[in-house]
């Protein structure tokens, strides 16, 4: 009753409760074309996660999840997309990490403002906290893009604010602009330092 999260399982093939005995954890696992919605009344954002299997351990609050993975986050401000292979989630503040990751955000109606992208690891720290290791980033949805940075590090800093390391802007395959780090600071104090 005091929980502010309604978990609803949309679909799923096959589940089964696993407990270990003694004071061990329980765990649900759901295999089989499984999608899961989770409301968090308190902040109206609204998780779904579609994948082949999600397991969800009860007891730790840790939300695991394999193979084609949609990870989709509404939130007042618009949606937040991830596709990936694996995922690890927990679900008190909603960090964890994601392996061969690709992001969607800031989509509009037309999601011709939308930003993709792509990393081999994306770890979600705090609420809007997201880092990014050999990530590339563009506004095209190509497999290729045009024009892409890429970065062996990308930090999304919330808001507007965001930062690279060892970034590389590319036109095509074509690299034209190194830059070692760049930071991109979200509010403007009396000029953007960039």
């Amino acid at each position: 009753a005091s929980s502010s999260k309604t978990i609803t399982i949309v679909s799923a093939d096959r589940t089964e409760y696993l407990s270990a005995r003694d004071e061990g954890e329980s765990t649900v696992r759901f295999s089989g074309r499984v999608s899961v919605s989770v409301k968090d009344d308190d902040s109206g954002e609204t998780l779904t996660i579609s994948a082949d299997e999600i397991v969800v351990n009860r007891d730790a609050d840790i939300l695991s999840a394999r193979g084609d993975i949609v990870f989709e986050r509404k939130k007042a401000d618009g949606s937040d997309f991830f596709l990936g292979e694996a995922l690890e989630l927990d679900m008190n503040d909603w960090s964890g990490a994601f392996l061969d990751g690709e992001s969607k955000r800031g989509a509009g109606s037309s999601g011709s403002d939308a930003l993709f992208f792509r990393a081999d690891d994306i770890l979600k720290r705090g609420t809007d906290v997201l880092v990014f290791k050999d990530g590339v980033v563009s506004s095209c949805d190509d497999e290729r893009p045009h024009y892409s940075i890429r970065a062996s590090k990308i930090w999304i800093l919330g808001g507007n604010e965001w930062a690279m390391q060892n970034a590389t802007l590319s036109v095509g395959e074509i690299p034209l602009l190194y830059l070692p780090f760049f930071y991109y600071p979200g509010e403007e104090i009396v000029f953007h330092p960039v």
